[in-house]
Order: structure tokens, then sequence, then C-alpha cells
């Protein structure tokens, strides 16, 4: 499930908000056998995500607070981690994985912070 944004269509947007209110309904319900979570990916270098990337790569690294696009293993780590006894008091959660993506555009702030202070 990728993280809702301004540029997508209404429809897309409750179908992404009422999988994360499943989530959490299936949390509750599921408990305490099961644990339910979610995981919200940002834009990731993958075949399916081309047309999110692929024609402006640089623009979107240099927008997201963590400077470059995802890659499989970031959200793989991710999963791992969910899936791991680490995380057995987790549930019912949305994780959002997108390098600061949803935190907005990045590039002003860095644009201030590569001033030479002195």
């Amino acid at each position: 499930m990728a993280w809702p944004s301004r540029r997508t269509s209404v429809c897309t947007n409750a179908s992404k908000a009422a999988l994360i209110h499943l989530t959490r309904q299936l949390a509750l319900e599921l408990s305490p056998k099961v644990r339910v979570n979610a995981m919200a990916a940002g834009v990731v270098r993958t075949k399916p995500a081309e047309a999110l990337w692929k024609e402006h790569e640089q623009a979107v690294s240099s927008a997201t607070a963590l400077g470059r696009i995802g890659e499989p293993a970031d959200i793989a780590s991710a999963v791992a981690f969910l899936v791991s006894d680490a995380e057995s008091w987790i549930t019912g959660e949305t994780m959002v994985i997108d390098g600061g993506q949803l935190l907005g555009d990045a590039l002003p702030f860095r644009a201030a912070t590569d001033v030479p202070h002195g």
C-alpha cells in the first residue's frame, strides 16, 4: 500500500484510507493471537513505480528528505522487522517507509543548510 498523496484521485485516497482502517479493525478483532500491520511505501525503485520517478529521478530524490528514491531492500527490511519477534508489541499500525517524502518538499530546507556559515 503506497501512502496517499495530493496527486492521487479521490477514489485512490479513499481506498487507501479504508485499508488503514481495515488494518486497525482486523488488529483489534484478531488480537491477541494475530498482529496486523500495514506498510505505506513511498516512491521505490521498482518496475511498477517507474512512472513516478524514471523521467525525473533527480528531482524526486532531491525533494525527498533522505535525498534518494527508496530501494526494494528498504521495504524488505521494514517487513522483516514487522514479522520478527522484535515487533511483538506492535499491532494495528501503518508503518510509513518513504525516506521522508510524506514530510513535503525537502529541497528548500536542503538549500538553506548548504549555505556556508561564517
